[in-house]
């Protein structure tokens, strides 16, 4: 029912894409996860049992979070970890509206904001696309990396 639900919103539009969107701020409570249809300039939001989600981040990774913020710096562990939870965020937005993997021609993925100074016109995300496309089974091409 919900491959059909993205069938229908994809016919209004001559060239269809489904797209999931990837949204973790510095609040870093949650990931949400969005699920659309757009044609590159109109987005048609489909008709399914769960169109989006917030996906609690623990607060133990929350508190990794916030300590790499203020060391500065990177971690790939982190990084990685991370990218895993946004995938787990993916997964339950599939599995919520009997959708597959195949289904989804992009996924926006922003990574998680650990540092932004736009006094600086800095910022610095951890997010891995690779490893998020790996988990997926999409091409690298098909993630946007925000």
């Amino acid at each position: 029912m919900s491959a059909h639900a993205l069938h229908l919103a994809a016919e209004e539009t001559p060239h269809p894409v489904v797209a999931i969107g990837l949204m973790s701020g510095t609040s870093m409570d949650a990931i949400d996860c969005a699920l659309l249809v757009t044609d590159g300039e109109r987005v048609f939001f489909p008709h399914v049992p769960c169109p989006s989600l917030a996906f609690d981040i623990s607060p133990r990774m929350r508190e990794q979070m916030l300590e790499l913020c203020k060391s500065g710096g990177d971690n790939l562990e982190l990084e990685r970890q991370i990218t895993l939870l946004h995938a787990s965020a993916v997964n339950m937005l599939l599995e919520k509206n009997d959708l597959r993997p195949s289904d989804i021609d992009i996924i926006g993925f922003h990574g998680q904001t650990i540092s932004h100074r736009p006094a600086e016109h800095l910022t610095c995300q951890l997010g891995d696309a690779s490893l998020l496309a790996e988990y997926k089974h999409c091409p690298p091409l098909a993630l946007l990396l925000l």
